[in-house]
């Protein structure tokens, strides 16, 4: 009561008590009828949804950290090479980063003789993220050394530009896990049918219980930072280590461990926000951090009307956005209009259009159509008021 739920639209609860987040949603539907309760639900115990009515237990939307977790590092491993996967439009459109190296060829080229070389595949570029900063991309614009170029695109489109942009071989992956917890677990059993998979795990119980529940895939109990262990289990032959315990310092440090000795790409769980930035100068591939990604699923649930996704890159505030025209007068503003008689706000612009499955990169005089799905990038979030205005959207 202290602290306004009376008032309130939306209750978050996302303690790490699965228990005391269905009670909290329960004495504010009970008390004050908050209209939209989100809790954070980690058990698979309670994953029923006969448990999630409003005559049961009345939480609207669930989230499972782990769950978006594992999912993230499936795309990551799907498409090795690539800094960050994210999906749009039901999983069919991906956005993807690639870094370029200071030795690629295409450094110095302009955009225009990138988007030249790759006419052929069903994606193109969006964005360049360049010391630190996003930038909306232009044909005239270089790619300088260590650029991260955004690319959207279909499935097929992105292991095609990445065997294009990087040669990466897909064949005979090998994947070490450090952690048989939720997320390692979970994400072993997605891997293996497709992967060759060894866990290892430091509690002799956990490790034997993964053991049997695994059909086709190593399980090693022992410790994820051990040089002798991780030798002895040929790190130099292997493709991705992906490190997800509880214990950020253990990921970290067995992560730089793992690379030092030879792993391809590395993987690390990083709960902790402060980390997230260290180890983006470190020889580290890939940070995975759980408060930004389920920040971003958050925000698809309470942002004001048509939104079906946003997603923060980098670990930052600037966000990729997928909304969708609907067939209401409070958006005939936008269906009808052409791409330059819609003004965006500044630092904000549409990068592509889903119509009827179709990706296409809108030019000056597209037209849009009731029902088309739209890319939008958000560089700074004090654009979002503006950008809500555009497309009046109304609370959900």
């Amino acid at each position: 009561i202290q602290a306004g739920i009376q008032d309130a639209d939306v209750l978050l609860a996302v303690t790490n008590s699965d228990e005391v987040n269905m009670i909290a949603c329960q004495i504010s539907y009970s008390l004050f009828k908050t209209p939209l309760k989100i809790a954070r639900i980690r058990s698979s115990h309670y994953a029923s949804p006969q448990l999630y009515a409003n005559f049961h237990i009345p939480i609207d939307i669930r989230i499972s950290p782990e769950l978006l977790v594992t999912s993230a590092l499936m795309r990551i491993i799907e498409f090795p090479g690539a800094q960050e996967v994210l999906d749009f439009y039901h999983g069919e459109i991906l956005l993807a980063s690639i870094e370029f190296n200071p030795q690629h060829p295409l450094i110095d080229s302009s955009f225009e003789t990138l988007k030249g070389q790759l006419k052929d595949l069903n994606c193109f570029p969006v964005a360049l993220y360049q010391q630190k900063k996003f930038f909306i991309i232009h044909d005239d614009f270089c790619i300088k050394p260590n650029d991260q170029v955004y690319f959207l695109g279909t499935h097929f489109a992105m292991h095609q530009l990445l065997s294009r942009l990087i040669h990466y071989n897909y064949t005979n992956f090998r994947i070490m896990i450090g952690g048989a917890g939720h997320i390692g677990s979970k994400l072993a059993k997605n891997l293996e049918s497709h992967y060759q998979v060894k866990v290892i795990e430091r509690d002799p119980v956990v490790a034997n219980q993964i053991a049997s529940d695994l059909h086709h895939s190593y399980v090693l109990q022992g410790d994820i930072a051990d040089s002798e262990l991780l030798i002895s289990e040929n790190i130099h032959e292997t493709d991705i280590f992906c490190a997800v315990t509880n214990e950020d310092e253990a990921n970290i440090m067995s992560c730089l461990q793992a690379k030092h000795l030879g792993a391809k790409q590395t993987i690390a769980l990083v709960n902790r926000k402060t980390y997230v930035p260290l180890i983006e100068d470190s020889p580290i591939d890939h940070a995975i951090s759980p408060e930004m990604i389920s920040a971003g699923h958050i925000l698809t649930k309470i942002r004001r009307g048509h939104m079906l996704k946003v997603h923060r890159l980098q670990n930052t505030s600037t966000e990729m956005i997928e909304l969708i025209l609907v067939d209401k007068d409070e958006q005939m503003n936008v269906i009808g209009k052409r791409l330059n008689e819609v003004e965006m706000p500044k630092g904000c612009s549409i990068l592509a259009v889903i119509r009827q499955n179709e990706l296409m990169e809108p030019t000056a005089n597209f037209k849009f159509h009731k029902h088309d799905h739209l890319i939008i990038l958000m560089i700074e979030p004090k654009s979002l008021n503006d950008l809500e205005q555009i497309f009046q959207m109304p609370f959900k």
